[in-house]
């Protein structure tokens, strides 16, 4: 549950772009997505979008968020991690695995303690396309 909140909290990909390959009239509503009409799924603002994670600020870490009982209550759809359908990315168990690896290594050989330069909390800036580390050179100095 700690690794989809970590990528909850700082996606890397604001947002999933494709092309519709037929027209598709949207169930429900009066919309239709013509083919090879673009499309934009803004993943970022899904992921802090109250309505599918409550309380979703970048301050709160709360990892619960991704147990099975909560999971249930949203649609598929609100967690796009690794993309969704048939562009759906075939290395995210391997992804998922490596981080688990890597995590528990760390953990398990390291202590980690923050230095002098470590920004707590640290801050967070969107640049365009990307989340990143207001401050790098201090947080990572």
């Amino acid at each position: 549950m700690v690794l989809p909140e970590t990528m909850r909290k700082h996606s890397e990909v604001i947002g999933l772009f494709r092309g519709a390959t037929n027209t598709y009239p949207v169930p429900g509503q009066s919309l239709i997505i013509e083919k090879e009409q673009k499309i934009i799924t803004p993943t970022n603002s899904i992921y802090h979008d109250p309505k599918y994670y409550p309380n979703p600020g970048i301050r709160v870490f709360d990892p619960e968020r991704f147990s099975p009982e909560e999971k249930a209550k949203r649609p598929k759809a609100s967690e796009l991690f690794f993309g969704d359908g048939p562009r759906f990315c075939i290395g995210k168990r391997l992804a998922e695995i490596e981080l688990k690896l890597c995590l528990s290594e760390i953990i398990s050989n390291f202590e980690v303690l923050q230095c002098r330069k470590t920004e707590n909390p640290i801050q967070i800036t969107s640049t365009g396309m990307v989340e990143m580390v207001e401050n790098r050179k201090m947080a990572f100095g």
